[in-house]
């Protein structure tokens, strides 16, 4: 889809939507495998996605070239102190 203002080539930054999950794991799949690592089954990939899409903080977004997700970037926020995760290209 094209935004008004985008030209070729370039990023969008969007707030995460429910869609985006399987595009999301497939990023993090490269970027981010040992997140897929059964050794390792608190690092649900998925469950964090719908965690943090319930919560709905908007603090998840990706970055967007074409209509392909080229990035992420979750962030946290205690009231105090804010957490960038999930940081991935």
């Amino acid at each position: 889809m094209r935004v008004p203002g985008d030209h070729p080539g370039s990023i969008r930054i969007r707030p995460v939507v429910a869609a985006d999950t399987e595009p999301i794991l497939a990023l993090w799949a490269r970027v981010f495998p040992e997140y897929f690592d059964p050794a390792h089954p608190q690092c649900d990939p998925r469950a964090s996605i719908e965690r943090k899409l319930a919560f709905g903080d908007g603090r998840f977004w990706v970055a967007v070239a074409g209509e392909q997700i080229v990035g992420t970037v979750m962030s946290g926020y205690d009231g105090h102190r804010g957490w960038i995760y999930s940081l991935g290209v």
